[in-house]
């Protein structure tokens, strides 16, 4: 077992360089994608097919009543 380990490190040491580049490739690789600061925005649709009802209720949320039970809720 000791053998093999050995013989693994001499193999290791022997494509240091190729591992080194290996590990700057993936860290830059990294690093540029950190920098890039790719920014994911939401965004909502609705389909709206009476303007109507829409207008209607935006009238009711505004409404006293409706206000008066959101006040109520936010109390408890």
């Amino acid at each position: 077992m000791n053998r093999n380990i050995k013989d693994l490190g001499q193999a290791l040491f022997k494509k240091k360089i190729y591992i080194i580049l290996i590990t700057m490739i993936f860290a830059m690789t990294g690093i540029c994608y950190t920098i890039t600061n790719v920014k994911y925005v939401a965004s909502q649709k609705f389909l709206v097919e009476d303007i109507e009802k829409v207008e209607t209720y935006q009238e009711i949320i505004k409404g006293s009543v409706v206000l008066e039970k959101v006040v109520e809720n936010l109390r408890k």
